[in-house]
C-alpha cells in the first residue's frame, strides 16, 4: 500500500482533519513523488476536487497548494488527469479570487 492511499484512507468531511491531512500531504510530497498506479492517481484528484469545492476556504486553498506541489513533484503523471478536470478548477478559483480580493480591499 503506497503513502498516499495510507493518507487519503483518513479523509474525512470535518475540515480540521483535511487541514491535518493537506499538511500531511504536503510533508510527503516535498520528498516524494506520486504513485504511478491510476486508481490511486483517480482517488487524489477525486479527494483534492472535494477540498476545492469546500465551503471552508483554508480547506479549499490548501487544496490548490496541494495540487501545486503535486505538480511539481510529479507533473509528468498527475497532468493527465488535472486536464479531464480542468473547469472545475477554473470555476472554483474565480469565487476565491473575489472573495481575497475583497478581505484585501478591506485591510
Amino acid at each position: 500500500m503506497s503513502w498516499l492511499s495510507q493518507v487519503l484512507e483518513r479523509n474525512g468531511s470535518d475540515p480540521r482533519v483535511r487541514l491535518e491531512l493537506g499538511r500531511e500531504l504536503l510533508d510527503h510530497l516535498a520528498i516524494n513523488r506520486l504513485p504511478s498506479d491510476s486508481k490511486i492517481l483517480n482517488e487524489f484528484c477525486d479527494v483534492l476536487f472535494q477540498w476545492l469545492a469546500s465551503s471552508n476556504y483554508k480547506v479549499s486553498l490548501l487544496s490548490l497548494e496541494i495540487f501545486g506541489a503535486s505538480l511539481e513533484a510529479s507533473g509528468d503523471l498527475l497532468a493527465p488527469y488535472l486536464l479531464e478536470r480542468v473547469i472545475h478548477v477554473l470555476e472554483r478559483l474565480v469565487p476565491i479570487f473575489i472573495i481575497l480580493s475583497f478581505f484585501v480591499n478591506c485591510s
